[in-house]
């Protein structure tokens, strides 16, 4: 039997077309990033040539998100970060009064207060990790029409791909001892999810109403469901470079069920979160993903169950049910894990990040920017990057 690696790693192979320099992932085709690159264009001076005397370059992340103090230990500075990187001399900051003094920027688009002038040279990054249908205020971005030169993304058509989590072979497989402890598990409960945005462009609670309508049994933990946790850090399963929060409840509940629906809030090109990935599969537990992403370019050969697959949430609830009273069959989805272990985002970041490094010291390489930077986060190669779901029968209302 052959197994695949899937994001193992970003591959910095270079490809010149048009005087620009793209990365390409493991798994992108030429078409793909062609048409997501539709609004590019050569920069020519806007980004000058580097120094002969190679300098510390000055990395800003102009509107931190919520887990900067988690990942840099509280500190406002620092060049901690590349000591494993093959290119070292570069330095974080969230010091905003360093904005002139910056070579390059990063801004999250959907917590941006302002867009502030850039300096000629300067390369300006685009971050974002939440789905279009989630934000996709186009005021504010065509404020960064022909400004923005690279982007750093969960897109796979990125100039930096950051999945939320990947797997990795393993040095060696695991024997078969591993399956007969996954068989002296015996969990009693079929599905669980957590969920606390409710009204959401995917309806996802709409299809978890439908999934019951099958008969099986479903708990839904958060702020949509009935079940509730309690106590510090009880909503501390979303995103999060580290994962340094850990969710008590979270991790006590999930292994005692069969089933986690990582039902993602919007159904978008590439848009594959934590809920499917290391958050949920450091637990063994088969998760059942509604997302708008190709699942084999994320995920081995059996170890989720795609919603794709079935016409309507019911058809999926009676195959579920029929899962949880098969045994074997059941297990199947765990032999994957001879094989792979899951990482989270972090190990992806850090990366990115060491690879950000090491283009700012030879930009000239790398020139480019977006045209209009709305177009390629909004429709990609002319084509909606999200869609509305076709799985949810209307009669049910």
């Amino acid at each position: 039997m052959t197994y695949i690696v899937y994001n193992v790693r970003l591959s910095m192979t270079s490809h010149f077309a048009a005087g620009i320099t793209h990365v390409r992932t493991g798994h992108e085709n030429e078409t793909q990033h062609r048409n997501g690159c539709n609004t590019c264009r050569n920069t020519g001076a806007m980004v000058r040539a580097p120094n002969k005397q190679a300098k510390k370059k000055l990395i800003l992340f102009y509107n931190p998100l919520h887990w900067w103090n988690d990942w840099m230990e509280g500190r406002t500075d620092s060049s901690a970060v590349f000591q494993n990187c093959s290119v070292q001399d570069c330095t974080l900051t969230k010091d905003v009064t360093k904005l002139a003094a910056s070579d390059a920027v990063f801004f999250n688009m959907h917590t941006l207060p302002n867009v502030p002038e850039k300096r000629l040279g300067q390369v300006w990054i685009f971050s974002e990790f939440e789905a279009p249908e989630n934000f996709a205020d186009k005021d504010v971005l065509n404020k960064f029409m022909g400004k923005i030169n690279w982007t750093f993304t969960y897109r796979r058509d990125s100039d930096f791909h950051i999945p939320h989590g990947r797997f990795v072979k393993r040095s060696q497989v695991l024997d078969d001892d591993f399956m007969l402890q996954l068989k002296s598990k015996v969990r009693s409960k079929v599905a669980v999810g957590f969920i606390s945005h409710c009204g959401t462009p995917s309806r996802r609670m709409e299809y978890v109403e439908q999934i019951k309508r099958s008969g099986i049994h479903v708990d839904i933990y958060g702020k949509c469901g009935e079940r509730k946790c309690y106590g510090k850090n009880r909503h501390k399963t979303s995103w999060n470079i580290t994962q340094n929060h850990k969710n008590k409840c979270f991790s006590a509940t999930v292994p005692t069920y069969k089933f986690y629906l990582s039902l993602e809030n919007a159904l978008c090109r590439d848009y594959v979160t934590e809920k499917s990935l290391n958050l949920v599969l450091r637990y063994n537990i088969v998760p059942v993903v509604r997302d708008g992403a190709n699942r084999s370019l994320y995920h081995p050969p059996g170890s989720t169950i795609d919603t794709k697959k079935f016409r309507s949430a019911v058809h999926l609830g009676i195959y579920l049910s029929g899962l949880n009273s098969n045994m074997a069959a059941y297990q199947k989805f765990f032999r994957w894990r001879k094989y792979f272990y899951t990482e989270g985002i972090l190990n992806s970041w850090n990366k990115g990040i060491c690879d950000l490094c090491q283009r700012l010291h030879n930009e000239n390489k790398y020139r480019r920017i977006y045209g209009d930077i709305a177009a390629w986060y909004i429709k990609p190669g002319q084509q909606p990057a999200c869609y509305k779901p076709k799985d949810l029968y209307n009669k049910f209302k």
